[in-house]
């Protein structure tokens, strides 16, 4: 199946929302997004594909946390880290760690799941803002509830 006729049938809330969002980071002028597979984070990494940014595909969290650092780095462009929900994000934490005393910014954006399915006992689940705000904090600078507002604003 080719990406089109994948991003034509794709029905996700979160999928507008994504292409709004990574057409105005291009906008801002980045252009590149480092992935790391999953299943929730497939409206980010669509969205990120067909809106034409340089989309790369890390096996190991921890290596795609290291290659946006790097890059960053060196184009002194922030590129976007997209994970799945759960321990993903987490092994991120390293390179944000280094980006931030570095001076490199990045941007980081994570699946999770529905606020009604969270806290049964499911695996790849945790508690994402609680994670946020203590292991990100005063690195993160902004928290989308990317389903919350796409519910409210009926996309």
């Amino acid at each position: 199946m080719d990406k089109k006729s994948t991003t034509d049938n794709y029905q996700s809330s979160a999928y507008p929302f994504a292409i709004r969002f990574f057409n105005e980071i291009k906008a801002l002028g980045v252009t590149e997004v480092a992935v790391s597979p999953g299943s929730r984070n497939t409206p980010l990494v669509l969205a990120a594909e067909v809106t034409g940014l340089n989309v790369k595909v890390f096996l190991d969290e921890r290596v795609a946390g290291f290659y946006a650092l790097g890059h960053a780095k060196v184009t002194k462009s922030p590129v976007v880290l997209i994970c799945t929900s759960g321990t993903a994000l987490a092994n991120y934490l390293p390179a944000v760690i280094e980006a931030n005393h570095s001076g490199v910014p990045m941007i980081v954006c994570s699946a999770d799941r529905p606020p009604e399915l969270r806290q049964w006992g499911a695996g790849q689940t945790i508690d994402q803002v609680q994670f946020m705000d203590l292991m990100f904090d005063g690195f993160t600078i902004y928290l989308l509830r990317i389903m919350l507002i796409c519910r409210k604003l009926r996309i």
